[in-house]
């Protein structure tokens, strides 16, 4: 087996001299690269404060709703899906709800 240590300093080597020769290259990878993680990091913060913002959202503040017809009233013409329902009775927040289903 090579001695690893005398091919690691030969790479060394080689990139500081092709680092100092394209210094302008160098300088632009190293800034892309820098540009990237920033972007990345601010990206993450992003996305972790919108969840927890999105798990605090029941307890600020409140949602309520208003299933009507066409018209706008709410009397006759009311026609949910059984599905839908089904997915409006699983909120825990939901109070009172008179909905006519059909299959």
């Amino acid at each position: 087996m090579l001695n690893f240590g005398v091919y690691s300093k030969l790479l060394c080597r080689l990139a500081g001299r092709n680092l100092i020769r394209h210094y302008a290259k160098s300088i632009l990878s190293v800034m892309i690269g820098m540009l990237t993680i920033i972007l990345l990091i601010i990206y993450a913060g992003n996305i972790a404060s919108a969840n927890k913002q999105l798990l605090s959202l029941p307890e600020a503040m409140e949602v309520t709703g208003r299933i009507s017809n066409l018209e706008g009233s709410q009397d006759t013409g009311l026609a949910i899906l059984a599905g839908s329902a089904a997915v409006l009775w699983s909120f825990h927040s939901l109070s009172v709800m008179e909905v006519l289903c059909i299959r």
